[in-house]
Formats: C-alpha cells, structure tokens, sequence
C-alpha cells in the first residue's frame, strides 16, 4: 500500500502548482496565527519547535522546511509519516537542502508517537484528518495534538468537510478514486462535526472556504488562548 500511494501520488506532487498551493497556505495560516495570538511573527519564539504531520513525500517536507525556516531560522523541524517511503526520502533530500538546521525524523503513526507532552509549538498538515475513521481514530488524533502541543501552540490545516448534498456527492466520488487508483480509504467529517470535536478537546477554530469546494481551511488555537484578541472572527 505505501508503495502504491507514494508513487502514484507523488506523481501529483510533482507539479509546482502543489507547491505554489502550499506556499500559499502556509502564508495564509501563519497571517491568521499572527492575527489569533496577537503578535507579528508568532513563530520568532526561543526554542521554536514545528511538527509538519503525514508529508506525503520530500517535495511538500521541502517547502514546508524552506517556510518555516524563513520565519524562524533555529526552529526545531520534527517531520512525521507512518510511510517508510516518504520518510526515507526525506531523509534523503532534506539534510542536504538545510545543512545546519535541527530535523528530526519519524517513521511512526500519530496515533502512537514518541513525541513528549507540551513540545510543539505548532503542527502543519494537509489532507490528513481524511486517513482516521471519524468515530474512534479521529479523536485520538485530536487528543495526541492537544498533548504534544505546548499551552500557547497552534495548529494549520486543511482537509475534506461536507455541507450539503453537493459536497457529499464529490466526496463520494473522492473515496471510489481513492480506494481504486490510491489503494488508500478516506473518510470525512462535516463541517459541524469536525468543529465539534476541535471545541469537545479544548481548541477554538477559524474556518476558511478554499478553492475546492469539500475543502476547508482550519486554524486552530487552545481555547485559553482565545481572549488574545478582544474580538475574534
């Protein structure tokens, strides 16, 4: 299966419109941290750590590591994918891009990771809250985040919610195309469900449309951190 999913979609990955994408979202979400948290750069922090979870593969490792560098030059980068592949390519191709930068790699499931409590001050994914089934995997995900993130950290991501019967229709057609060319199941929640479970484990959340119509664009603090600002969107 791992084979299967990091060639075939990394055939996809290949394509700088991906990159340019995730340029693009990673600006987004570091705008609205900053907004969230009140501050200008709230990744110029002593000891900053980052985690990016499930990187698909060295391209998206590789532009996440050239963002998160750019904002703080001595971040502490922790890459995570239960994927041998992506993670051995990784290994492969980062060091040598940020020589001199701390990277620590993990071949490990989330759900079970080695990462210790209240380490990270902000984890980065894309697309992959659709990998846990939403009634028993899903919120151990959210709880393992709620642990690993230190009291002021934050969370980005982006991932597949559903609206209406139009969203569930692409959906539908996302999971036949999933399952039949990626060897992979996806699963989702919708928009209300998944909002419910970020504020369920104590986080507050800022929802954005994207481009593609079953995607949402999340930006996630802890709830104490809420009254950072007198008056959130």
């Amino acid at each position: 299966m791992h084979t299967t999913y990091y060639k075939r979609w990394g055939l996809f990955m290949k394509n700088p419109l991906w990159c340019n994408y995730l340029k693009k979202m990673y600006q987004d979400g570091f705008q609205k941290i900053a907004y969230l948290t009140n501050q200008d750069n709230p990744f110029d922090q002593p000891n900053f750590t980052a985690l990016l979870s499930g990187c698909h593969g060295e391209t998206t490792a590789e532009t996440f590591a050239q963002f998160i560098f750019s904002k703080n030059p001595t971040t502490k980068l922790y890459i995570l994918d239960i994927n041998p592949i992506s993670i051995e390519r990784c290994k492969a191709v980062l060091p040598k891009k940020f020589p001199n930068k701390t990277i620590v790699f993990l071949q490990e499931n989330i759900l079970g990771n080695s990462i210790p409590d209240n380490t990270i001050d902000y984890i980065e994914t894309d697309g992959f809250l659709q990998f846990f089934e939403p009634k028993t995997q899903l919120p151990k995900l959210i709880a393992e985040w709620k642990r690993m993130l230190k009291p002021t950290g934050f969370i980005t991501t982006r991932d597949i919610v559903t609206t209406n019967v139009i969203g569930r229709t692409i959906v539908a057609i996302m999971q036949f195309l999933a399952k039949h060319v990626f060897a992979i199941t996806i699963y989702h929640q919708t928009l209300a469900e998944i909002e419910k479970l970020y504020f369920q484990y104590g986080f507050y959340s800022v929802v954005r449309k994207t481009w593609f119509p079953t995607f949402r664009q999340f930006t996630i603090i802890k709830k104490s951190l809420q009254g950072t600002k007198n008056k959130l969107e």
